[in-house]
């Protein structure tokens, strides 16, 4: 990783972790991981996947600004950039071989944007793959390659912590049985949109204003107006089945509803080897004892070898998927939202009515005192006894 980093290729790697060696000894040398493509010396064809356990996982850590693709301005940061990119195409062809050679049992993949998410429309205000659908495309494919088990994402960024899936269907087969590809997004341990009037931690002593708490409360009535007015569909749901919310993960501990939170976090995966299941949670403050949101899953639902519940979707849905999708996005898989794709014109009143709302609420600490004071001389001056004068009439004279 810091060859390729002094050469100016990017931050990226992979490590692998044997949780069958003994306590200390969990991480395996890149040699005897036999994953990385650059790790390789050339003189030795052993195959050293057979030295690991059935209990492996290889964490792959992304460099999604090295290479980036710089957003386009105006209107046409509006429109998704179907040339865009974020990788590279040798970090590309990098990831693309090593995760192929991973026989792990379980490969995180990591970077710092969300991959399902499509929240807000122009990347210049929030950054997504989704604002470069082919490169999100290629990266499906990659995660979804034959021989990758148990493909789990984990993404920042957004002062958030939310649990998101989406089902992928083999392109041309529609018969097949669909793969759930989850990510869990966990932003961040020093600041989030619930927790805005909090002090940070360089200044563990500054006490907020009333205008930080005033901030932190427009911002987290905006997010979670956002939540519930948007057709976030890639949202997980925790909880009894309800109309339009359909249960789609959670376990033990986890949140009712929808699988999100605003409170400042940090993530956390639990892997238990004889279930063979892997289990997502974000955590808070304080107490680390209750999850702020969780997700449970089996390795085995994970890597397509059995359905995962909770799917909305129909063969009609991704039939009509790619019947409409872009030229671009000829890919191998056709991954759609778990609960069904955006409804974009819900999505842009969602977003309008959360601007108005915002609108009517920033300038209320002004405009309420301004109303007051007029309000106070108003009945102020209804108040004041005008003396009256009397009139002499003519016969007076």
């Amino acid at each position: 990783m810091s060859r390729r980093a002094r050469a100016g290729h990017g931050v990226y790697g992979v490590k692998l972790f044997d949780f069958d060696q003994p306590k200390g000894s969990y991480e395996i040398p890149d040699w005897l991981a036999d994953i990385d493509p650059d790790a390789d010396n050339g003189f030795n064809t052993m195959d050293y996947s057979s030295l690991h356990s059935n209990k492996t996982v290889a964490v792959f850590v992304l460099d999604v600004r090295s290479h980036k693709t710089p957003w386009k301005k105006g209107s046409e940061g509006y429109r998704p950039d179907f040339e865009g990119d974020f990788l590279g195409e040798r970090q590309w062809q990098w990831f693309e071989t090593a995760i192929r050679r991973s026989n792990a049992a379980v490969n995180v993949v990591v970077n710092g944007l969300q991959v399902h998410a499509n929240r807000f429309p122009d990347g210049n205000i929030a950054e997504a793959w989704q604002k470069y659908p082919t490169a999100q495309q290629r990266l499906y494919d990659a995660l979804l390659q034959d021989g990758v088990q148990a493909p789990v994402i984990i993404s920042g960024d957004v002062h958030m912590s939310q649990l998101m899936r989406v089902d992928c269907q083999r392109t041309g087969a529609p018969q097949s049985s669909p793969r759930a590809l989850i990510e869990m997004t966990t932003s961040g341990m020093t600041h989030a949109w619930g927790t805005l009037s909090n002090p940070p931690i360089s200044e563990p002593d500054l006490r907020p204003t009333w205008k930080l708490v005033y901030e932190s409360l427009v911002a987290r009535s905006l997010l979670r107006m956002l939540h519930y007015l948007c057709p976030w569909t890639d949202l997980m749901v925790s909880g009894e089945r309800t109309e339009g919310l359909h249960e789609s993960g959670g376990g033990e501990g986890s949140k009712q509803g929808l699988q999100f939170s605003l409170e400042k976090n940090f993530g956390e995966l639990e892997f238990n080897w004889e279930e063979r299941t892997v289990a997502m949670r974000s955590f808070g403050e304080g107490s680390t004892l209750t999850p702020l949101l969780m997700a449970k899953t089996s390795m085995d639902q994970l890597s397509g070898k059995s359905s995962m519940p909770g799917s909305l979707l129909s063969r009609e849905d991704f039939h009509r998927e790619n019947r409409t999708q872009h030229p671009a996005l000829s890919g191998e898989w056709t991954c759609i939202n778990h609960r069904g794709r955006d409804d974009h014109i819900s999505h842009m009143v969602g977003h309008l009515t959360a601007g108005i709302t915002l609108t009517v609420l920033v300038p209320m600490p002004l405009v309420l005192p301004s109303i007051l004071m007029l309000f106070l001389i108003r009945r102020a001056s209804r108040n004041v006894q005008v003396p009256t004068t009397s009139k002499l009439s003519s016969s007076a004279y």
